[in-house]
């Protein structure tokens, strides 16, 4: 079975073509050369703090180096051989540090 997707709003979705049709109204009308009424938003968003807090970790994240592709071929090649070992108690403990670190904020 296929189904067919169809992206009548293209690659940003309706935001985006709600954006143009905005545009468009405020562009002068090409018949009388008057500007068309503009058109006011009429709803709001009021993001949390942690989708705040998200937006922020993901601009870190965009801005972060690239990564060591040396680092991740040793880091392979070592957990193929078998020869990587786990640290438990490091793990938890930076675990346990994000946690507070969350919950603080």
């Amino acid at each position: 079975m296929s189904s067919k997707i169809d992206n009548t709003y293209g690659p940003q979705g309706p935001a985006a073509a709600a954006r143009a049709r905005q545009a468009q109204a405020a562009q002068p009308n090409a018949s009388t050369g008057k500007p068309a009424a503009a058109v006011l938003p009429t709803e709001s968003v009021k993001l949390t703090g942690e989708a705040q807090m998200l937006a922020q970790a993901g601009k870190a994240a965009s801005q972060a180096p690239d990564v060591d592709l040396k680092k991740v071929s040793e880091l392979r090649d070592k957990v193929r051989d078998g020869s990587y070992q786990v640290n438990a108690e490091r793990i938890a403990s930076k675990l346990t540090r994000f946690e507070w670190e969350l919950a603080t904020r």
